[in-house]
């Protein structure tokens, strides 16, 4: 007999799950502040409002700051794909197979990790013996900043065990330690935030993902279910435990591109005639080249791989198209220009037998690769432009988006006139205060999962370099635009449109292996931007006394700043490591926002054993701005008010 009808019969009910939380950040600090699970039929409408105050200011700065905060929903299944058969316990109806004959059983738990576990962890990376292995991508030591993160997601305060491993709390000897019960813990808050990291933070282009910070598929749901955190690779300082950080916005320098495409070059084959052989097209010979001569070819119009380009005026070179110059492991630059080796003729004959229908697949295929790179790396983004085609929030297997707000913190002057003597004379300082409200509403339909709200301050970027404005360095035909060549791909941008200084090149050389060249650091490529970019964009510079007398005024990126961050080695007095390789001055860790940027202006100083510290480091004593946030939530689902049988 059917029961189509037969179904629990629920009640509907509504509940204030309003909540204030006080809480203190850094800039660029990706920070949870709302944390809330949700179930099928749940709809929520959150109501909130905040109040930042920045810490004492040294000056009335010029610096411009925003606050941001938005709201997410991970659904659990994208964090662990056994959790709907989870839900449902039902074993007869299992999706997942164990093996080629076997169902997935289905347990009563779901995965999890313990006090102890993640005690253990948070002791084992503050007290590596190699320094680099305890921190962060921005040189802050990873261990508190995984206690913070864990507290403001609500797992309890962990910083006891950065200094001792866990011990079982029975033990008397441990009593003053503050260690904590050793229970199971739901690491789904966690996944949650790291997941929405990876989903809608990740500069996809120049970081990789790391699904094995926020997925649980290798967990099958019987006897494995305790996360293995024992064995997260230490030395790889990626983890579901990191605290992350936000990105720039994009401008000149921050909106640069790896590639100039995703992938390799399009290479189209050619074999140059009998008469021609003995000199390979394939070109494995190679001249080296000044930097200059680097730079040129970087910069020199393109019209297709292999193809020759026409002689510059005044040359009689042929150029060909290619790796246009390429850093060996010694160090040594090789470049593809032709001195004499090969004549027009060979040129001619060389490409005289090409397949125009050859080449027209290798120009789609270039142009298939340019759009691939022209788009965040995730599915939903590269089908939208490959195929034209819009997918759901679900079909991409991304969080959603909830909605979100943006306030600026307003600097304003604190005039001290208290002039007790003839050669006093008024002291301007500062505060910052921020106030923003907004609302998001949700309804889950059939989905369980958390609703995360995730909070940052992101300065606006303000440059204070020693580069030339790139008009200054024009001096050829083809330094200048023409709508005939606009349309070729993207151009490089190399170092020496970033900074052009000795003392910063000395400033990199005393910290960098002997083995560093600086004569060609200039002509290195940061990376990859639209052809023309200095037509199109500017960014915003700081001259005169802010460079000298007055930096406390103003937070640009400095010269100082950019060696610290091309360093190869960790500088751990100013916190900015990032490493530099042999080919690309850049990697995903510059487009973070570092904290430290905004030392010159905070007034900010923690008393330590060793002296006072004035300036951001690891520890909430040197956060830099203080929030009080009222979250009104609405929360309506199909659950009883009180729970009684009457």
């Amino acid at each position: 007999m059917d029961l189509p009808d037969v179904k629990i019969n629920t009640s509907r009910s509504g509940f204030d799950l309003s909540s204030r939380l006080l809480f203190s950040s850094k800039a660029g600090e990706m920070l949870p502040i709302f944390v809330q699970e949700v179930i099928p039929s749940n709809k929520k409408k959150i109501t909130f409002e905040w109040f930042t105050r920045t810490q004492p200011l040294d000056t009335a700065a010029y610096t411009r700051l925003r606050e941001y905060v938005d709201f997410y929903f991970v659904p659990y299944d994208q964090l662990w794909k056994q959790w709907r058969s989870f839900a449902l316990q039902m074993n007869d109806n299992a999706i997942y197979a164990s093996d080629i004959n076997r169902q997935q059983s289905i347990s009563d738990k779901h995965p999890y990790f313990t006090v102890k576990q993640v005690a253990n962890f948070i002791h084992k990376i503050s007290n590596q013996p190699n320094d680099e292995d305890k921190q962060n991508c921005l040189g802050f030591a990873r261990g508190p900043l995984a206690c913070k993160l864990l507290e403001y997601l609500g797992y309890g305060d962990f910083t006891p065990y950065l200094d001792h491993e866990y011990e079982d709390p029975s033990n008397d000897s441990s009593s003053s330690k503050g260690n904590m019960i050793n229970v199971p813990l739901n690491p789904f808050p966690l996944l949650a935030y790291q997941k929405i990291y990876q989903d809608k933070i990740r500069n996809t282009q120049w970081e990789k993902s790391a699904p094995y910070t926020y997925n649980l598929d290798y967990i099958k749901g019987d006897n494995d279910l305790q996360i293995p955190v024992e064995s997260i690779d230490i030395a790889s300082r990626v983890s579901m435990f990191e605290m992350q950080y936000m990105n720039w916005n994009k401008d000149y320098y921050m909106g640069l591109l790896p590639n100039s495409q995703y992938g390799d070059d399009a290479v189209v084959p050619l074999t140059p005639n009998s008469s021609s052989a003995g000199v390979p097209l394939s070109l494995n010979f190679s001249t080296k080249a000044s930097a200059e001569t680097a730079h040129s070819l970087r910069t020199a119009p393109v019209y297709s791989k292999f193809a020759p380009i026409p002689p510059l005026p005044g040359e009689s070179d042929y150029l060909l198209q290619g790796p246009l110059a390429v850093q060996s492991e010694s160090n040594d630059f090789y470049d593809l220009k032709v001195n004499g080796s090969l004549d027009s003729d060979f040129i001619q004959n060389a490409i005289s037998g090409l397949s125009i229908l050859l080449l027209r697949q290798y120009e789609m295929l270039q142009k298939y690769r340019e759009v691939q790179q022209s788009a965040p790396t995730d599915y939903k983004s590269q089908i939208e432009k490959l195929f034209g085609v819009s997918l759901t929030w679900q079909d991409s297997n991304q969080v959603r988006w909830l909605g979100g707000v943006s306030r600026n913190i307003e600097i304003n002057d604190i005039v001290n006139t208290n002039l007790d003597s003839d050669s006093a004379k008024a002291t301007i300082h500062g505060k910052g205060v921020g106030i923003g409200d907004g609302s998001v509403e949700f309804d889950t339909n059939g989905e369980y999962g958390l609703v995360l709200g995730i909070y940052h301050v992101r300065p606006i970027l303000e440059y204070s370099i020693s580069s030339p404005y790139k008009l200054n360095t024009k001096f050829r035909f083809s330094d200048y635009a023409q709508p005939a060549f606009d349309r070729i791909g993207l151009q490089a941008v190399t170092a020496g449109e970033l900074f052009n200084s000795p003392h910063l090149i000395k400033y990199i050389m005393d910290r960098r292996p002997s083995t560093f060249d600086p004569e060609r650091f200039l002509s290195l490529v940061l990376g990859y931007g639209p052809r023309y970019l200095d037509y199109k964009t500017q960014v915003d510079r700081v001259v005169g006394i802010f460079k000298t007398s007055e930096k406390s005024w103003c937070t640009p990126i400095s010269d100082e700043y950019i060696g610290n961050m091309l360093i190869g080695t960790l500088n751990f007095a100013d916190n900015l490591p990032v490493a530099i390789n042999s080919t690309d001055l850049f990697n995903y860790s510059v487009f973070k926002i570092n904290p430290s940027l905004l030392d010159p202006i905070f007034a900010v100083a923690v008393e330590e054993p060793g002296g006072v510290i004035g300036a951001a480091d690891s520890t909430v004593d040197t956060d830099q701005f203080i929030s009080n946030i009222y979250f009104k939530v609405d929360d309506v689902k199909n659950l009883d008010y009180d729970g009684m049988p009457y």
